[in-house]
């Protein structure tokens, strides 16, 4: 009977290792490459709304400029020159998510890099 205590309670423990040595690493839900026709306003305002415009940093009256607030964050990229529609490659926004810089401590998540990258390489259009 101790035996058997003893098999069981070695099985739980190699059972609770196991389980224990998951790692919560985000996968990149776009493995097929970058999204096509993004939208400004379905697809990456609400990235900038979630991750970007909050107080103290993209907002209405933002610390860190552009304003990436609803309705007004497409005229203060442009007037701002943080887009180059032209090349998309070369904009500001376009280096600050690719190389992770923003925003700042968390980076965006690879699905929401991918859809504002994917949004600048289109043309960045305001739709």
């Amino acid at each position: 009977m101790k035996k058997l205590i003893v098999i069981a309670s070695g099985f739980l423990l190699f059972s609770f290792g196991l389980t224990s040595c998951f790692y919560d690493k985000e996968l990149d839900q776009n493995a097929g490459g970058l999204p096509t026709n993004v939208s400004l306003s379905n697809d990456v305002q609400p990235i900038f709304t979630k991750n970007c415009a909050s107080s103290g940093c993209h907002d209405a009256t933002p610390t860190q400029k552009p304003s990436l607030v609803l309705g007004a964050s497409y005229n203060a990229l442009v007037q701002g020159g943080f887009l180059n529609v032209t090349v998309p490659t070369a904009g500001i926004l376009y280096r600050e998510i690719s190389e992770q810089h923003m925003p700042p401590g968390i980076p965006l998540s690879s699905r929401d890099a991918n859809m504002i990258i994917a949004w600048l390489q289109e043309g960045a259009k305001n739709n």
